[in-house]
């Protein structure tokens, strides 16, 4: 390795094609983290799973008892739910109580939990044996049937990018139903990025990963702190080639996610082979797509290929 090449801005021990191949891709796109401005949000920290994540049938039963009780019961998404491109499913939900909720309904002479009993009886109910365990909680609001302080609680209601902290193989996607995630695997960026999240679930946005990410057994962890100086090859708006590049991406993204969703929904085989080419035809252009992005030649694109299906 030629010591001038290892900066303090992250480098990686690999033979001479990866290494010119990635100072190719840092010359022609900027760190991720400097793309988002920082904009990337753990899940959330309940203190207290078995009081505050409940399943399916306790939540219908919440809801029949007290039909107020759906405004505090969330879609709670755990890291087997999150597959690439695939609709996020769960039979999870989160009781989601924020710092300050309870104060921000009742005048300050009011007994919250009386208040809070009268108004939504039945989950208030159900977290009442809880009520020692959750007292005593670090992560906990102003009222022991709150969860913590945080400043970033809307990002989960709004659309974003969804991905697993530790990955095998790429396991981004796409959340636009308002879902809640915990804090332990799963990472969001805000905003309706399908190009950014067709870079990431590329062939050569693994072989970034691969080369950034710390190493775990048969896949890697993607903290930020290394994630985030991944090259991402920013379009620039004012060309016209750019713009079309950018477009298509978000075309086959956007297509991509209607397949994993009907593939999902399949009935026959027949059928589900079907919508498995077209997936794998799409999943080759958006690969095309991404590497004429960087401007790879074959010889660059070979090394990548060899890369990922290692």
């Amino acid at each position: 390795m030629d010591q001038h090449t290892l900066t303090d801005g992250g480098w990686t021990l690999g033979d001479k094609r990866t290494e010119n191949l990635l100072k190719k891709m840092r010359s022609v796109g900027r760190p991720l983290e400097e793309y988002l401005m920082g904009e990337v949000y753990r899940g959330l920290l309940t203190g207290l799973d078995k009081a505050f994540t409940i399943d399916k049938k306790i939540r219908e039963r919440l809801i029949k008892e007290n039909p107020n009780s759906s405004d505090l019961i969330k879609p709670y998404i755990v890291s087997r739910d999150v597959h690439r491109y695939q609709t996020l499913k769960t039979e999870k939900f989160l009781i989601f109580i924020p710092n300050g909720w309870t104060r921000s309904h009742l005048n300050n002479d009011k007994d919250g939990w009386k208040w809070f009993k009268e108004n939504y009886p039945a989950i208030a109910n159900y977290l009442a044996p809880f009520k020692n365990e959750a007292e005593i909680r670090y992560d906990k609001g102003e009222y022991w049937w709150e969860l913590r302080s945080c400043d970033y609680y809307d990002k989960f209601e709004s659309p974003k990018i969804v991905y697993l902290k530790f990955q095998v193989k790429p396991a981004f996607t796409f959340d636009k139903d308002g879902n809640y995630y915990p804090n332990s695997a799963i990472f969001t960026i805000p905003g309706e990025n399908l190009y950014l999240l067709g870079i990431l679930n590329s062939k050569l946005g693994w072989f970034l990963i691969s080369n950034y990410c710390t190493q775990f057994q048969n896949g890697y962890q993607l903290i930020f702190q290394y994630l985030g100086k991944i090259p991402l090859y920013t379009p620039d708006f004012d060309n016209p080639d750019d713009k079309v590049r950018h477009d298509r991406m978000v075309t086959l993204v956007t297509e991509m996610l209607q397949l994993h969703k009907h593939l999902s929904q399949a009935k026959t085989d027949q059928e589900k082979r079907i919508i498995t080419r077209e997936i794998e035809s799409t999943d080759r252009q958006i690969d095309s797509l991404v590497y004429g992005l960087y401007g790879l030649t074959a010889d660059e694109i070979e090394v990548i290929e060899e890369s990922v299906e290692k």
